[in-house]
């Protein structure tokens, strides 16, 4: 529009146009907003950070607010598994490294412990946020097995 069209239009309308173009800005800083979140954590690999979790941040300072969620929440994860590592028995000086090798997905168990994929995948799941697998598969169970496996949850049913 030239200034001499808007010099004819009235406030209300020039107001209504204003707001209109003013939206518009939004949407579109939104839009590359978004995109430049999701290239972000896409190229820096930002697992645990999700383009929403950057709404509202400007295109400048994606990157530094990416990173420190990223670190915020791998830090939570880390001490949530430390917690489960300790209440399993793992010894005091092996927490951090068992902590670290599970939230990468490299299980390195010393020579004197056992594997037990159920066990560290149900901590897994705990440390992000999901609700326990419970570590009996009842498929897997035949016979007096699935017999008393089902006593003990209609037992455990009762007392709750």
């Amino acid at each position: 529009m030239s200034d001499e069209t808007l010099e004819n239009l009235d406030g209300g309308t020039l107001r209504r146009k204003l707001e209109e173009a003013l939206e518009k800005n939004r949407q579109l800083e939104g839009l590359v907003t978004g995109y430049a979140a999701e290239n972000t954590i896409r190229s820096e690999g930002f697992d645990l950070v999700k383009a929403e979790d950057l709404t509202g941040v400007p295109p400048d300072e994606i990157a530094s607010k990416a990173k420190e969620l990223q670190e915020q929440r791998y830090a939570e994860r880390r001490s949530t598994v430390i917690d489960v590592l300790r209440g399993t028995g793992v010894a005091e000086g092996d927490l951090e490294t068992q902590a670290d090798a599970m939230l990468q997905g490299q299980l390195q168990v010393g020579a004197s412990a056992e594997v037990d994929t159920q066990a560290w995948s149900n901590a897994l799941s705990m440390s992000q946020g999901g609700a326990p697998v419970p570590i009996v598969n009842q498929a897997e169970l035949h016979g007096s097995d699935a017999i008393a496996y089902a006593l003990a949850q209609n037992e455990a049913r009762r007392k709750k």
